[in-house]
């Protein structure tokens, strides 16, 4: 069985899209660290509202991760 990508592996998790609290669980950073970098407006991985709440694609995501993987090898 082929290994999962990072993009099924956080559909499976969070779903099509992810919330504040999400998107820095799956980094690794605090919820505050979500909420200063919006304030500034340098949040690494674009985001949108819907409603009242800033999310992220999942795919977006996992770019993210996967980027800062391959930078760290």
């Amino acid at each position: 069985m082929a290994d999962k990508t990072t993009v099924e592996l956080l559909m499976e998790q969070y779903g099509m899209t992810l919330s504040t609290e999400d998107m820095c669980s799956a980094i690794g950073r605090p919820v505050s660290y979500g909420y200063q970098r919006f304030a500034r407006g340098d949040f690494p991985i674009p985001t949108f509202v819907d409603g009242r709440r800033r999310v992220a694609d999942v795919r977006d995501v996992a770019e993210f991760i996967d980027k800062r993987r391959k930078a760290s090898s």
